[in-house]
């Protein structure tokens, strides 16, 4: 027996469809943004150049930022006589790449030499805040405390007065910026990517949410739940949604349990976009701590679990 529909706006992923299933829930998905990258020739020439002499690190928070990266590399011409490491001196291979979670790592994993990363840290810490922590502990030693051991190359002293390289969208917190700069750590922003709601958002939702009409028995009263990964996706979704019929608070009775529009649950992903959805006034059901797959399918299973 089903635990439910999950809506998950975002576009088609095995894992994600893979954990929600293996809880017993029906998982369904709906691309709420589209993607364009920018600064592309830009890029380009910062990874052609390499690291360098320039950058100690870099920082990618999203697998759109991956995709920006993998794509710029893509187009740059390889000489195979030269393609391979440079003797002596750093490639993109021997610095780090920092990121925010499992989707991005595995994003940047698809990377082709001779750009490709070769140390991928941070993939566990969640959010940007947890990161920036992660970050500064990588770089400046504790009071008193020999960095010793195996380091990466930015430990060394000529990267730690090297800025890092940071990839963002057209929507980001300082918060990275801001912890690095308090441990005098420098940051380059440099956008890659921006995003704009789908022109045609209010007929995939419509479409989504007639398969699961059509799927649902008559007589399941089970809520479905929406799973939103960012406060711009939470924007768009939930304003394309009140067009249609406005949401409902969680303790109010379905007045239509035939109309999936009548009533969801919340979820959202991490810290970030839980503020968000709470400073608007949105009851959020649960929230995934950590930016995968098995944590938001485990926060929702918990969930229901707990209101049984």
């Amino acid at each position: 027996m089903s635990l439910g529909p999950v809506v998950i706006c975002k576009p088609f992923s095995q894992p994600y469809h893979d954990a929600l299933k293996s809880k017993g829930f029906d998982p369904h998905f709906v691309q709420v943004l589209d993607t364009g990258f920018v600064n592309e020739q830009e890029l380009r020439s910062v990874i052609g150049a390499g690291p360098e002499g320039k950058w100690s690190g870099v920082i990618v928070t999203s697998s759109r930022a991956a995709g920006a990266w993998i794509s710029a590399a893509k187009a740059i011409p390889v000489d195979t006589e030269s393609s391979s490491s440079q003797d002596g001196g750093d490639v993109w291979e021997d610095i780090p790449f920092y990121v925010v979670g499992k989707a991005t790592e595995e994003a940047l994993m698809a990377c082709p030499p001779p750009y490709s990363p070769r140390q991928i840290l941070g993939g566990n810490s969640g959010s940007g805040d947890t990161l920036a922590d992660f970050i500064v502990s990588s770089y400046v030693p504790k009071v008193g405390e020999n960095l010793g051991g195996s380091t990466s190359r930015s430990n060394d002293s000529q990267g730690l007065q090297l800025p890092l390289l940071y990839l963002v969208g057209d929507k980001n917190r300082d918060t990275i910026p801001k912890k690095l700069s308090q441990a005098t750590l420098r940051c380059h922003k440099l956008q890659v990517y921006e995003t704009s709601p789908a022109a045609d958002l209010s007929n995939r939702l419509k479409d989504v949410t007639s398969t699961i009409n059509e799927t649902t028995s008559g007589e399941d009263t089970t809520r479905p739940w929406l799973v939103l990964f960012s406060p711009s996706t939470a924007e768009a979704v939930l304003g394309a949604l009140s067009e249609c019929q406005p949401l409902t608070s969680e303790h109010e009775e379905m007045s239509d349990t035939s109309n999936i529009y009548s009533s969801f649950h919340l979820a959202s992903i991490g810290p970030t976009t839980h503020k968000y959805l709470c400073d608007n006034s949105h009851l959020v059901a649960t929230s995934a701590p950590k930016p995968d797959a098995e944590s938001l399918a485990q926060a929702i299973f918990d969930k229901v679990a707990r209101d049984e």
